[in-house]
């Protein structure tokens, strides 16, 4: 099995690609802390930030959690 460290790809054609990792963007939020999107494929969560006021859309297995920058869950559709 070959293993590649580091890759610059301009265009890419793949027919079926199997990732069992995190996917994240190489843009991060305002203070560097987080990336502005993050893909967990073993957990099958989604979660997309907001670049500087804290907030994030959250996607799991069991809902879509809209959190405010203070924390708080403010919209919820779950399945729970």
């Amino acid at each position: 099995m070959a293993y590649v460290r580091q890759a610059m790809i301009q265009q890419a054609t793949i027919q079926n690609l199997i990732v069992g990792a995190v996917l994240s963007s190489a843009a991060y939020t305002g203070n560097g802390a987080y990336p502005i999107m993050q893909i967990n494929m073993n957990s099958g969560e989604t979660i997309i930030r907001h670049p500087s006021n804290g907030a994030y859309l959250h996607m799991k297995n069991n809902g879509i959690f809209l959190v405010a920058p203070n924390g708080v869950v403010t919209v919820e559709m779950s399945l729970d």
